[in-house]
């Protein structure tokens, strides 16, 4: 593949490769950072977004997580992502690359608020969550609550299936007028 043909949005041709893509639909405010040369190699450049896509990560959720570190430890951790890129490099000439790069990221990037589901008001989203859980809790409740009392009914009730039950002795019947018994 040739540099510059890469499209993010477009499935991965490699048999069994998992399909990538941006995450969260983050993008354009990544690019400084993610095409930025990460690490200089025998047989060219890194960038950061070749960088973290070696290591299996999302590099636009990667993006993501660093722009919210304080910049000190989002160096920190992109030196050690970017380290195994440069072999060869110094530790310390790792996190000065890193410290660079971290420079890159916008500055007080915060997640855009998830979307509710179509025909709900943004804000009615998390408390219909919130009441649907409750209701399946008491539904749970509920059934469980009925299940323990069949069961406790059942137990109580006396079974011996050894005892043979007779029908009630019958008594005589009354007597006739006229009727005298010997």
């Amino acid at each position: 593949m040739r540099h510059g043909s890469w499209n993010p949005s477009a499935p991965d041709t490699k048999p069994g490769a998992a399909i990538r893509r941006p995450a969260a639909n983050l993008g354009a405010e990544f690019n400084n950072f993610l095409f930025a040369i990460a690490a200089e190699t025998d047989g060219g450049t890194v960038s950061v977004l070749s960088a973290l896509a070696r290591l299996d990560l999302d590099p636009w959720g990667e993006a993501a997580k660093l722009a919210r570190l304080p910049k000190e430890l989002a160096a920190h951790r992109l030196a050690g992502l970017i380290a195994p890129c440069a072999s060869g490099t110094a530790p310390a000439q790792a996190r000065r690359t890193a410290a660079k790069l971290v420079a890159l990221l916008p500055s007080g990037f915060t997640l855009p608020a998830p979307q509710a589901p179509a025909g709900v008001p943004a804000a009615q989203g998390p408390a219909i969550a919130h009441a649907r859980s409750i209701l399946s809790f008491l539904l749970i409740f509920v059934v469980a609550m009925l299940g323990i009392q069949c069961v406790a009914r059942i137990a109580a009730e006396p079974r011996n299936p050894t005892q043979i039950i007779a029908p009630p002795a019958a008594s005589p019947p009354p007597a006739q007028p006229g009727h005298i018994e010997r």
